[in-house]
């Protein structure tokens, strides 16, 4: 799914639907749009890895694995921000914890 900022970024004629890439987020600069890229701010965590689950109680396992500090979150990782600095976790390469620290 792409997001159209503007109309402006998009452009019909001829029947064919032209778009603007340019303004797709590439948050951590190496080339890949946020959209495809698995690890949006190049710190080593995969996005989806970065949503944490909603609560605290890291000692219940939610997803069955066996380890219960991995279970899956909200389904929202812009809601996640361990580090309070307002940059979510998925955007922040210094974020201070993720389910693989």
């Amino acid at each position: 799914t792409l997001e159209v900022k503007s109309p402006a970024d998009i452009n019909l004629s001829n029947n064919k639907v032209s778009v603007n890439l340019s303004e797709l987020p590439d948050s951590d600069g190496d080339g890949s749009f946020d959209v495809f890229d698995s690890d949006d701010d190049n710190d080593g965590t995969l996005t989806i890895d970065e949503d944490l689950e909603p609560d605290t109680d890291l000692t219940v396992d939610r997803d069955g694995d066996g380890d219960p500090t991995n279970d899956i979150g909200d389904g929202d990782p812009t809601n996640d921000d361990t580090d309070g600095d307002g940059i979510p976790n998925y955007l922040d390469a210094d974020d201070s914890e993720s389910r693989n620290d």
